[in-house]
């Protein structure tokens, strides 16, 4: 969670790898996704990406597995509203 304090953004929840590939999958879903979006933009590829907790930065590398897993969270929300 994050809270805004005098101008100043801080994070609330403790990041680690091990909590980003279980309870906190979504988070790791959020932020690949976010990095997939910009990665059809500005026509890069996206290796990692970095999650920000309170216990500081973390960084995961975005394998296939992850690429596929979020694509088929986006299908099955687009399946939802179409």
């Amino acid at each position: 969670m994050l809270e805004l304090e005098d101008g100043e953004v801080k994070a609330h929840t403790p990041v680690s790898r091990r909590a980003l590939r279980g309870r906190l999958r979504h988070v790791l879903a959020q932020a690949v996704a976010y990095g997939l979006c910009a990665e059809e933009t500005l026509r890069l590829t996206l290796a990692s990406v970095i999650v920000v907790g309170s216990n500081g930065p973390v960084e995961e590398r975005v394998t296939p597995a992850t690429r596929r897993y979020v694509e088929s969270l986006a299908r099955g929300l687009w399946r939802m509203v179409a």
